[in-house]
C-alpha cells in the first residue's frame, strides 16, 4: 500500500495515524506541492481533483475517489433533511 501526501499536511498526517494503528503497513511517497507535483498528469490519473492525501492499494485501486464519494453523500444528506 502507498500514501501519497506531503510530510507535515494534516489530511495525509490522520490517514498516516490509522494505518499505524491498524498496523498496516505502507510506502510514503512524497508529493512535493511546493513544486506542484499535485497537477502533474502521473499524479492526476491517481486523483483528478488534484489532492492529497491518496492511499492506492497493491493492486492499483486509489481510494481518495472513494472516500470522495463518501463525503459528497454525507454533505447531500445533511442538506436533505428537513
Amino acid at each position: 500500500m502507498k500514501l501519497y501526501g506531503y510530510p507535515g499536511a494534516p489530511n495525509p498526517r490522520k490517514v498516516a495515524i490509522f494505518l499505524a494503528e491498524k498496523a498496516i503497513d505502507y510506502e510514503f511517497v512524497n508529493v512535493n506541492l511546493a513544486k506542484g507535483e499535485q497537477r502533474s498528469d502521473p499524479f492526476l490519473q491517481k486523483n483528478l481533483l488534484g489532492k492529497i492525501p491518496v492511499l492506492e492499494t497493491d493492486d492499483g485501486k486509489h481510494l481518495s475517489a472513494w472516500f470522495d464519494r463518501q463525503r459528497e453523500r454525507a454533505s447531500i444528506a445533511s442538506v436533505a433533511r428537513p
